[in-house]
């Protein structure tokens, strides 16, 4: 998903704010650093980051809801969630945006809902307080 159905939530929780649309595809630790420092420089301590990602590829049902359930657990968990996407034990996209916010913000995941019609990509959705 891309920054036009994250729009409309930035203008209207967020009318005076500047939206910045970050694309990346992060597979190495190096390249995390970097993304980790590029995103803590835009953070003014009133900034908000809205993250855009499935928690599965495309995937057989079953497999799927296997894989956001591995998902959601390893975000709510927090720590390291790169070595876990590298491996196959995870699959949202965004993975690096995600590990990256929670390192700059410090806090925790909390799940707020899950889409259960899903039946081919898994999706879910968090927040931080």
């Amino acid at each position: 998903y891309t920054r036009e159905l994250l729009l409309p939530y930035a203008a209207y929780f967020t009318p005076s704010s500047t939206l910045h649309a970050i694309y990346t595809y992060v597979k190495k630790s190096e390249d995390m650093k970097k993304l980790r420092h590029f995103l803590s420089s835009m953070d003014d301590g009133n900034t908000v980051f809205l993250i855009s990602s499935n928690m599965t590829g495309r995937l057989q049902e079953d497999e799927m809801r296997r894989m956001r359930s591995s998902t959601i657990d390893a975000i709510l968990e927090g720590g390291h969630l790169l070595d876990k996407w590298r491996k196959g034990r995870i699959g949202a996209c965004a993975t690096a945006e995600i590990e990256s916010v929670s390192a700059i913000l410090g806090g925790r995941w909390e799940l707020i809902w899950t889409r259960e019609e899903d039946s081919i990509c898994g999706h879910a959705g968090f927040i931080m307080r």
